[in-house]
């Protein structure tokens, strides 16, 4: 039945009927959309279907059914994306396609944009040096006497990496790649603000003449994100240091494989694009969460310090093959990322036709969420869910992976969608960062008593401001 329009009976999934033009916004906006979404998971199943307007909307919430609608490739809108920045699922690395290149993109993509010798020197050209600088800020307030205040201090980091990991840097870098650079972060801003999830216009009908200036200012965006990111690869290519045989970014690498005649000019200037969407999301508010959660509980961190010292000596800074040599301090990580959902929902899919997703039929034109918020914290999946238990993500006995993992219920970065999805770079930096940090500092509250872990929701899930105390541990 996959992808199929000659359905049986329909059989519609569950949901609120809602009311005339408004149709489910009452039920959804007594509390913060995951909040809402939850409510209804709970009253009317794992999938779950209502109306905005006349745009029909399903939410899944359990890991089974969400891995198989998002894993049909011939089931989703392949159009690009509508407001410049591509977005996960309309590029050609992550979403359908009808291009005919479409296939050897994506295995170019798995094979050497996120394979084992790109992440290699992705990690070592620019997350292990973004680590360093960021603990060595954070040790100089620790010398100077001062608090840190992460989300503040990690504002930028997403964006910071992304551009190094595809265009790299050099001393011989111009001013007008570096005024482009600039531009690349007002337009990437302003596309990532304009594509922002659950828009009004996706599912307001009647509110479309409302936001047709902004969608309009959109659209103009493209070709100026084409223009400075075509600007930007010109300036990869004349470094004077460049050496197709080593790259030091995943530009030179695309370079590289244009020289050799494996891509053309378009489709480098496209994958780059593409690159910037598959960059580490919400890699400064993960990071929060997770130095506010250890800071509450020194048992925890106390824990972490002692396995980053026994395992690699005191103050080294941890690489990735030291991973599995360092199970707790992966746990905790993991847990924070459970625990506090920076991603609550996943960016939506809208449906090319008709077709079934866990047994119910579902319409073409539809808007299908993942609710990832609520499938971390479903008893189901979980033995008490709103406990940081961090010992719930250790290996099991002869090293078998903890239940939840197993099952597929933990999703920090949404459902996948292949092996060119951007998901081990994103994952990759948020332990180096986590672990880097932890192995040179320690975080204190202010006044030794735990801060408030109180969910500020914003299409993302985020902490209240606070500060910490780092401390200098050699």
């Amino acid at each position: 039945m996959q992808g199929s329009t000659a359905l049986l009976p329909a059989r519609t999934p569950p949901g609120p009927r809602g009311l005339p033009v408004l149709g489910a916004l009452p039920f959804l906006f007594r509390a913060p959309t995951h909040h809402s979404l939850n409510r209804l998971a709970g009253q009317y199943g794992d999938v779950c279907l209502f109306h905005i307007g006349n745009v029909p909307t399903v939410v899944i919430s359990h890991p089974r059914v969400l891995a198989e609608a998002f894993d049909r490739t011939d089931t989703w809108d392949a159009s690009i994306a509508r407001h410049g920045l591509p977005e996960r699922g309309d590029t050609q690395l992550f979403g359908p396609t009808d291009e005919d290149r479409g296939p050897h993109l994506r295995r170019f993509a798995a094979e050497k944009l996120f394979g084992p010798e790109a992440r290699r020197m992705v990690e070592r050209n620019h997350i292990a040096p973004l680590v360093d600088e960021l603990a060595q800020r954070l040790e100089h307030l620790a010398e100077a006497g001062k608090t840190a205040r992460p989300l503040m201090d990690l504002e930028g980091l997403d964006y910071s990496l992304t551009f190094r990991v595809v265009f790299g840097g050099s001393s011989h870098d111009s001013l007008d790649f570096l005024t482009l650079k600039s531009q690349l972060r007002e337009l990437v801003t302003w596309g990532k603000a304009a594509a922002g999830l659950l828009l009004p216009s996706d599912f307001f009908s009647w509110l479309k003449g409302y936001t047709k200036k902004l969608e309009r200012e959109a659209v103009l965006l493209q070709p100026a994100l084409e223009k400075v990111v075509a600007g930007l690869i010109e300036g990869v290519r004349r470094r004077p240091e460049s050496d197709p045989t080593r790259p030091t970014c995943l530009a030179e690498v695309l370079l590289a494989s244009q020289a050799a005649g494996d891509l053309d000019w378009a489709e480098v200037r496209s994958l780059c694009s593409d690159l910037l969407a598959a960059g580490p999301a919400n890699l400064g508010k993960t990071l929060s969460w997770f130095l506010l959660l250890v800071a509450n509980r020194p048992e925890v961190q106390s824990g972490i310090h002692e396995e980053l010292d026994r395992v690699l000596g005191r103050g080294a800074l941890p690489a990735t093959e030291d991973r599995a040599r360092l199970p707790f301090t992966s746990a905790c990580l993991s847990e924070a990322m459970r625990y506090r959902t920076v991603q609550p929902l996943s960016p939506p899919r809208r449906t090319a036709r008709a077709t079934e997703i866990g047994g119910y039929h579902i319409p073409a034109g539809a808007q299908v969420l993942g609710n990832i918020h609520a499938i971390h914290h479903d008893d189901r999946f979980w033995m008490s869910p709103l406990r940081f238990l961090p010992e719930r993500f250790l290996p099991g006995p002869d090293g078998a992976p903890p239940a939840g993992v197993a099952t597929g219920a933990f999703l920090p970065f949404g459902p996948g969608l292949g092996p060119s999805d951007g998901h081990d770079l994103a994952d990759s930096a948020a332990w180096l960062h986590a672990a880097g940090l932890l192995s040179r500092l320690k975080f204190e509250t202010p006044e030794e008593t735990p801060l408030p872990e109180v969910e500020v929701y914003d299409r993302t899930i985020m902490p209240r401001p606070y500060a910490l105390k780092p401390v200098r541990r050699w």
